[in-house]
């Protein structure tokens, strides 16, 4: 604080510049010259405590807000994804889609990891198939991986999911894509458990083609199109190279001295 005091008819009157960021600074100040100058300034000091008091509430609040918010997006996106897309922002940032984002897949990294261990007591014998060693260790790496796959996977399928739905005659931005991609993977919360996991992906497709035609303005149809052709390019490479393997397979083994005729 650097004071600077004059004297008149009226009294001292002070000027004062707080410098640094600690609040603890601030209040000392303020409350000094409340003690010696200035009645009106108690208000302030009075304040500034009552406003720290409530941060500190607010930070406990927080966390259980995050996850009423959470639940109530989750439920939404599930239940009505039609009016949540109709709904939903189209720009503003990637905070908030990465957090739900994120969220989600921790829950199936959880979810996978304690899935694992459970078929692991269960059926030794699957200790000794290859790749099947579970431990703790492995399944906490699972819950830190998937996240970080997750979300690195959320870019990279909004990037080929912007281009297909601009090949349709979308409208809409690399950003409303990841958003859609994002709030989609609200069915990763629960694919991990058994059976389920197949019917939720199959929603988690109809999730992308609700959401493609709200934030690309394009028919149903369009949006469908646009969300099948991923999936379809994938099949196509997947047989063309289980044909060429097999080719490869048989020129190797089918032909020669012991496999010709």
């Amino acid at each position: 604080m650097s004071p600077v005091c004059s004297a008149g008819c009226a009294g001292f009157k002070w000027y004062f510049n707080v410098t640094g960021n600690s609040i603890g600074r601030l209040r000392v100040s303020i409350d000094f010259v409340h003690r010696f100058y200035s009645k009106d300034l108690y208000s302030v000091h009075t304040k500034l405590i009552v406003i720290t008091a409530d941060d500190h509430k607010s930070e406990e609040v927080n966390m259980s807000e995050f996850i009423d918010e959470f639940i109530g997006t989750w439920k939404k996106v599930i239940t009505t994804p039609s009016d949540f897309f109709k709904e939903m922002p189209t720009s503003g940032g990637y905070g908030e889609p990465l957090k739900f984002a994120v969220v989600n897949y921790i829950i199936a990294g959880i979810g996978t990891a304690l899935v694992s261990i459970l078929i692991a007591s269960l059926l030794p014998i699957a200790s000794f198939w290859p790749g099947s060693a579970f431990s703790f260790g492995t399944a906490l790496s699972n819950i830190i991986i998937t996240p970080i796959t997750g979300i690195i996977g959320l870019f990279i399928l909004g990037a080929i999911l912007y281009i297909c739905f601009k090949i349709v005659g979308g409208s809409g931005s690399y950003e409303g894509t990841v958003r859609i991609v994002a709030y989609a993977s609200a069915v990763d919360a629960v694919s991990w458990i058994p059976i389920l996991g197949w019917i939720v992906g199959l929603y988690a497709i109809y999730l992308g083609i609700v959401g493609g035609t709200f934030v690309h303005n394009i028919t149903t149809l369009r949006s469908a199109i646009a969300i099948f052709i991923p999936l379809i390019v994938l099949l196509i490479i997947g047989a063309v190279l289980i044909v060429v393997l097999g080719a490869a397979l048989f020129a190797t083994f089918g032909t020669g001295e012991y496999g010709g005729y």
